[in-house]
């Protein structure tokens, strides 16, 4: 081709070039980029970027401000009339270039335009940054005009966003961390994932109530208490007597014992929930009154063997009452740890493992303590569970005993004391969760699971309420005692004791008073302070089938009831006129559980008694009271008695009886042997003296005779007998002695009749003058010349009387002195020895009222008379060692 050629070539590929540029030019401005010079030099301005367009103005014109031609065309050949304006043109050498710099462009994005208010194409919103919806969900629009949607995620039923306030566990507890979660829509600039922290709706566990409702009957001594139980038997005597003295112990239970339920002592427990069915209820009695510490598993599918069954230790117990379908199923501690240790449980109590059986279709639970079939702890009886409300409200009735046996405690029963009371309940959220959300979403119930592992898990195994009610238990019988001292007059101090093995535990006190059938007595008065007690006393007769003790008036009449203060105490009993016979004391005490305390009979006797100091009573039979007390009571110096010197020994023979089978044995010291039987020594004392006598009588130096005189009075001196004789009276007939009387020598008496004497016989020495009176008929013994005054004071006979028949003490109803006998007394008869004479109360009480002293000179004058072998009569009878 030629050089022209070539020329015409290059102008019609420029022509071509510049068309196709300027109309590619056309079409950018329409639809595609448009440039702008940063300073306005191509007279365009600096204009922004429309709605839907884009630009790079911020990045391009970020330098100095452009300039025209900038090197690339001249001012000429910038065009500045549409459409090439801005351009270089004509420039043979540059193609279209724009005539300055720098530059920027604004483009128009293919097809629709955001932002143009228009919804063009699948834009969804316009324009950008307004409101919209998606799917029912309000979003915002974005720059591209799609609607852009933030997730929204909730916590699935029934778990809700806001923490429970003041929850009973940790807030972690109720926390299920990320359960669920969303992703906002992709459209969105940096779309998010977003999680559910959620929370378990908590339910309030039941509200509890306590009622204690003590029994109805009242003990066989008609003891109640309304908060204590105590350690009374229920047993039936030989007679078919039954006599329940448990105190608030329903064991042994039967309907024949309980007819009436009403009176059964029970303790009513109310479990109230507001919102979901009880599915379980809980009872505890602790000594510490600090909140109970319990298992929180239970073996609810019987599948585990326990460490150990029981309680911690012997100051608490408790059980548990399990609902399912439509059954209450009891439950016992199985503790072996601290009480909620992992291997702590709660344990099916069972007819298999004894500790459950069933009375007459009542529950009787056996609440153990320590391992083994001996460690129960209490009994409980489950009287009746009621369900109402859909389930909300459940009411049980109990009662607990601590008997082993009808009459018998338990060995490992509690300790004593009081025990307060608490009382839980759980609904079904507070139960086991495991299984709680079991219609639930899965997602629910999963994480449920996860979180409880076993449905033997019990959530809130530790919310017990304390009832502020209480129960004692008292076991043990109280001591008592009592004791009666004269204290002048008539009238006695009575002393009472109490001793409870436990403090304030005194409860009330009984003193029943009765008499002998031969005592004749006025009513008899006890004086408390300003407070007087009155009481005729019965005869006490057949003790089987009194009621002492009793509290109840109606049952067993008594001279005393006290039902306050501590249980000690003091009165005057004042006896006022009485007879021969003896009063019976009997005190009974009770503690707070009705427990028991009594004294046995004491007995007060009212009759004349009698003493020996060494002297020589014989009777074949006696009518006066031979036991009196072992102490010397206060005056005996003022009569000049000797208590060092007064016994009951051998030396008082006068019971006649049958042998004792074990008879009563003492090396040192005297006492009364009562009933025995003696032989009797001989038929007759005057005959078989008088006999002894004659035969010796011409041996005896220094004998007057004195005749048949048929009394005596004055001195024995002044018959003529001398300080070296010996005086001898026989007499057919009656004697009668004269009160002024006085055996001022010695003298020997042979009375074939009866014997008066009037009431005294003296001694001037009383070391050696004697008389010996052996006499064949009855002797009596008169009341003397009286003896006026304040002080008791003694008829004294200084005297040794033999006689065949009975020897009357006649009674002193002017002075009521005692009668005081130095030598000895013997009867052969049946009666022998008859004491009518009475001392006064006020001395009858602490003086006796006969007196029978030895002396050894009536001996050794029996000696003279009658020979050593035969002297007047054996003093043993073979059972005293000395």
């Amino acid at each position: 081709m030629g050089k022209k050629g070539f020329k015409i070539f290059t102008l019609i590929l420029f022509s071509f070039v510049f068309v196709l540029i300027f109309f590619s030019f056309l079409n950018q401005t329409e639809a595609g980029c448009r440039d702008y010079c940063c300073g306005g030099q191509d007279g365009l301005g600096a204009p922004n970027p429309g709605p839907g367009e884009t630009s790079n103005k911020s990045t391009a014109c970020s330098g100095s401000g452009s300039t025209r031609n900038a090197g690339r065309c001249g001012v000429a050949n910038c065009v500045e009339i549409p459409p090439e304006k801005g351009y270089c043109y004509p420039w043979a050498e540059q193609t279209w270039q724009y005539c300055c710099t720098p530059y920027y462009q604004i483009c128009k994005p293919d097809g629709p335009v955001c932002g143009n208010s228009k919804l063009d194409g699948d834009e969804e919103c316009d324009p950008p940054d307004s409101s919209c919806t998606h799917d029912s969900k309000a979003g915002v629009c974005t720059s591209g005009c799609e609607c852009c949607t933030a997730c929204s995620v909730s916590c699935p039923s029934p778990l809700v966003s806001s923490a429970p306030v003041n929850p009973p566990h940790s807030l972690s507890e109720y926390f299920y961390d990320n359960i669920d979660s969303c992703t906002d829509r992709n459209v969105c600039t940096n779309p998010q994932t977003r999680y559910a922290d959620c929370y378990e709706v908590l339910s309030p566990q039941p509200t509890v109530s306590l009622v204690k409702l003590p029994e109805g009957v009242s003990t066989y001594l008609g003891f109640v208490s309304t908060n204590h139980t105590g350690g009374g038997g229920y047993e039936t005597d030989a007679l078919g007597v039954t006599k329940d003295n448990t105190v608030n112990d329903f064991y042994p239970y039967s309907s024949e014992r309980y007819p009436d339920s009403n009176n059964l002592f029970y303790m009513e427990a109310t479990f109230t929930d507001g919102d979901n069915p009880i599915e379980s209820t809980y009872v505890w009695f602790n000594k510490s009154g600090i909140k109970p510490i319990t298992p929180m598993y239970i073996d609810l599918n019987n599948d585990t063997t326990p460490l150990r069954y029981g309680t911690q230790n012997k100051e608490e117990f408790g059980f548990l009452l399990h609902h399912n379908l439509g059954v209450w199923t009891p439950y016992i501690p199985a503790i072996s740890g601290d009480g909620d240790n992992t291997g702590d449980l709660w344990k099916k109590a069972t007819s298999a493992n004894g500790y459950s059986q069933v009375v007459e279709g009542k529950t009787i639970l056996s609440i153990p303590t320590v391992p083994g079939a001996n460690g129960i702890i209490s009994k409980v009886l489950i009287d009746s569970v009621s369900y109402s409300d859909n389930g909300k409200k459940v009411i049980i009735r109990f009662s607990v005993s601590f008997k082993d046996t009808n009459t018998s405690l338990l060995s490992n029963r509690p300790n004593e004391g009081n025990y307060k009371i608490w009382l839980m309940g759980n609904d079904t959220f507070g139960f086991t969760p495991y299984d709680n959300y079991e219609d639930k979403a899965a997602i629910v119930k999963t994480a449920i699971h996860n979180r409880w592992i076993t449905n033997e898990r019990i959530r809130y195994y530790d919310q017990w309420n304390n009832t502020s009610q209480s129960w004692n238990l008292n076991f043990l019988n109280p001591q008592s005692t009592l004791s009666l001292n004269p204290v002048g007059g008539s009238d006695i101090e009575m002393n009472w004791t109490f001793s409870g093995n436990l403090p304030d535990e005194f409860s009330a006190l009984v003193i029943n008073v009765y008499r002998s059938e031969a005592l004749s007595i006025d009513p008899v008065t006890l004086t408390i302070g300003s407070k007087v007690y009155s009481i005729e006393p019965e005869p006490l007769g057949d003790i089987g089938s009194r009621r002492i003790g009793s509290l109840n008036s109606d049952e067993e009449q008594y001279l005393l009831k006290l039902q306050d203060g501590t249980g000690n105490g003091s009165g005057i009993l004042t006896l006022n006129d009485v007879t021969q016979g003896q009063l019976y004391f009997y005190l009974t005490v009770f503690d707070k559980g009705g427990n028991i305390g009594a004294t046995g009979r004491i007995e007060l006797d009212l009759r004349d008694w009698l003493i020996t100091q060494g002297g020589l009573l014989y009777s074949n039979s006696i009518d006066i009271n031979v036991e009196h007390g072992t102490t010397a009571p206060t005056g005996w110096d003022k009569v000049k008695i000797d208590f060092a010197n007064a016994d009951l020994s051998t030396e008082l023979i006068g019971h006649q009886g049958s042998l004792p089978v074990d008879p009563y044995r003492k090396l040192i010291g005297s006492y009364v042997i009562k009933p025995y039987s003696i032989p009797i020594p001989i038929d007759s004392y005057y005959s078989s003296l008088l006999e002894r006598f004659n035969r010796k009588r011409r041996f005896i130096q220094g004998l007057k005779n004195l005749g048949n005189i048929g009394s005596i009075s004055g001195n024995l001196s002044d018959k003529g007998v001398s300080e070296t004789e010996i005086a001898v009276v026989e007499r057919d007939g009656t004697f009668t002695v004269s009160d002024n009387f006085n055996c001022n020598r010695q003298g020997v008496f042979f009375v074939s009749g009866n014997l008066t004497i009037e009431g005294k016989i003296a001694n001037d020495n009383i070391n050696k003058d004697a008389c010996i009176f052996i006499v064949g008929g009855e002797v009596t013994i008169g009341d003397g010349t009286p003896l006026f005054g304040n002080i008791l004071e003694y008829d004294e006979i200084n005297a040794y009387i033999l006689s065949d028949k009975k020897i009357l003490v006649a009674k002193d109803e002017e002075d009521f002195n005692g009668l005081y006998i130095s030598g000895g007394i013997h009867s052969l008869s049946n009666p022998g020895v008859v004491f009518q004479r009475s001392l006064k109360v006020a001395d009858r009480l602490r003086f006796p009222a006969l007196v029978v002293n030895h002396h050894s000179k009536y001996g050794m004058l029996a000696g003279r008379l009658f020979g050593n072998e035969r002297i007047v009569q054996s003093t043993e009878v073979g059972l005293k060692p000395y």
